[in-house]
């Protein structure tokens, strides 16, 4: 039987936000791209921009050349100015966990999926879906969970469940970062 963390819906990586998410980590893994989820991952559910952390984050990523893509099950409306704010190329109506969304995103940004990381909030959209595309993940605490509908809790539920799960069953980490305690991004050995 397959391990549980070599399953599909376990990310790769953990971080408690995006900043923490350093270009010298991204290339380090071998990535030279990023596949961003908006909502709950760089912005609370429908804001027009970036939280303040994001968009410096935005700004290191830009200083050290690593270009970015927004993949999104939104629509357009609401992804393409968020996109052209941030001066990254996107992906609305992105169907995810389905690859295709990751797989268009990838060959906009002019890169194979191996060379990207996928850096999200749910298990079960970006964290399946870039890892079905074959591309590093990370995932990241969501921003705000008071604003989420009943079921999108339940299954918010369920992911923190296996996230503990995936966390005890594979307890041997390296830390990722100027810090060693859980606020940095972490690796499954």
């Amino acid at each position: 039987m397959q391990a549980l963390s070599q399953r599909r819906f376990f990310p790769m990586y953990y971080a408690r936000g995006v900043a923490d998410v350093t270009p010298e980590f991204i290339r380090g893994c071998g990535c030279s791209a990023l596949l961003l989820d908006i909502d709950n991952t760089v912005s609370r559910v429908d804001a027009p921009e970036a939280t303040r952390e994001a968009e410096a984050w935005f700004d290191t990523l830009r200083r050290a050349d690593i270009p970015m893509a927004f993949v999104s099950n939104n629509d357009p409306e609401r992804v393409e100015p968020f996109a052209r704010r941030y001066g990254a190329k996107y992906v609305s109506h992105a169907q995810k966990p389905r690859r295709e969304g990751y797989d268009r995103a990838a060959q906009a940004l002019g890169h194979a999926p191996d060379a990207c990381m996928v850096v999200g909030d749910q298990l079960f959209t970006d964290i399946l879906g870039g890892n079905s595309a074959g591309m590093q993940t990370v995932i990241v605490e969501p921003l705000c969970e008071a604003e989420d509908p009943v079921a999108f809790r339940k299954r918010r539920r369920l992911e923190k469940l296996l996230l503990r799960l995936d966390r005890l069953l594979c307890a041997r980490r390296r830390k990722i970062g100027g810090s060693q305690n859980e606020n940095h991004v972490s690796h499954r050995l």
